[in-house]
């Protein structure tokens, strides 16, 4: 399960930077009495282990993968029921059996229930959280070399009146590079604590629709700006 493992850590991330996640609770257990009678509805075999005393099948505990609490445009909140599999997985009749089991069980609950895939991300967004990822570790775990004049916030807030004031087209790697001359930093460590920026949601970027690599132009980031 190792690629479903990696495409759980890219949901998390993933997850982690939407505005409207109020929680997310992992491998949530199912009430075995209802997965047990969807099971018989569906006649569909409940997944089960081999009991050490016994050595007779016994019914398990079900879980999904993510239970998330989102909020709506309202500000009301709501539930996603999520489940993670790698596509091959999907070929297999017994996987999709129990998905079915979970499917219904939550639909009782009038939850909707969708299941994520290692195709379900394109490469863009996929290469957008590993950065913003690695970036957000790089700067709270003090691995950056900044001059001893220099801090974060003065980097950050660089970067914001820059993109407030840009007038012109440019790239994130060009003004990054701007900033790094400025201030006399290593290669490299603007551009780190911009994308530490996303990661802490100072910068709102909807990573679907809009690529932070760095040749993205800075102009199309001011309405991305979280005032």
């Amino acid at each position: 399960m190792q690629l479903a493992s990696h495409t759980e850590h890219r949901i998390l991330r993933f997850l982690d930077l939407a505005k409207n996640v109020v929680e997310i609770r992992e491998q949530f257990p199912l009430k075995r009495s209802l997965t047990l009678a969807i099971a018989e509805k569906l006649k569909i075999k409940h997944p089960s282990q081999t009991d050490y005393n016994t050595k007779k099948p016994i019914a398990i505990y079900m879980t999904t993968d993510f239970l998330v609490t989102l909020l709506n445009e309202n500000g009301q909140e709501y539930h996603l029921a999520v489940s993670v599999k790698p596509t091959s997985e999907l070929r297999d009749d017994r996987v999709l059996a129990k998905q079915k089991i979970e499917y219904a069980y939550w639909s009782l609950q009038g939850i909707r229930f969708s299941i994520i895939t290692d195709q379900s991300f394109n490469s863009e967004v996929s290469d957008n959280l590993e950065l913003i990822h690695q970036s957000y570790c790089t700067v709270e775990q003090n691995k950056l070399s900044l001059p001893g004049s220099v801090n974060v916030d003065v980097i950050e807030h660089h970067i914001l009146s820059t993109i407030k004031s840009a007038s012109e087209n440019e790239t994130i790697s060009e003004m990054c590079k701007k900033i790094n001359a400025y201030h006399g930093c290593s290669p490299g460590v603007t551009l780190t604590i911009f994308y530490r920026m996303i990661a802490v949601r100072k910068i709102d970027i909807n990573m679907v629709k809009l690529s932070i690599g760095a040749q993205t132009d800075v102009l199309s980031l001011k309405k991305y700006l979280v005032s």
